[in-house]
């Protein structure tokens, strides 16, 4: 894509397509994978300043939602966790695109994905700077 220099994919669409190919600028990473280190450590290991295209599947924070009567997550992010990355990237990076994935949409899962959304976009007006408060 034209003016991007990272895609990043995060959740398990992007870890069932494989790895990453960091000389294509494409990186994925599973909900488990991202859980394990700091949202910032993350992020620092995609470089810096960069125009960042961000693909999101909604199946990483609270991949519970996605099966009727399902608990807390085994594997995944709660969703503060997956808005904490968010800030992180639009902080170090340019995020001039996003997109959101899921099957089998709700409205929960449509509720989310536009508070998503609203998160990169505040993240991303400033570049090198947010104010975007993942808490909220």
């Amino acid at each position: 894509m034209r003016g991007v220099e990272r895609f990043i994919a995060l959740g398990e669409l992007g870890q069932a397509r494989g790895g990453t190919d960091a000389s294509q600028g494409l990186l994925r990473y599973g909900a488990a994978a991202l859980g394990k280190r700091p949202a910032d450590a993350i992020v620092g290991d995609w470089g810096k300043g960069l125009a960042v295209y961000l693909s999101v599947d909604l199946s990483v924070p609270m991949p519970g939602y996605a099966k009727p009567g399902a608990c807390r997550p085994v594997h995944g992010l709660a969703l503060h966790e997956l808005k904490t990355l968010i800030v992180a990237l639009g902080a170090a990076h340019r995020i001039v695109a996003i997109d959101l994935v899921e099957s089998g949409a709700s409205e929960l899962k449509t509720a989310m994905a536009c508070h998503l959304a609203l998160i990169a976009m505040s993240a991303a007006h400033i570049p090198g700077k947010s104010d975007a408060d993942p808490a909220a």
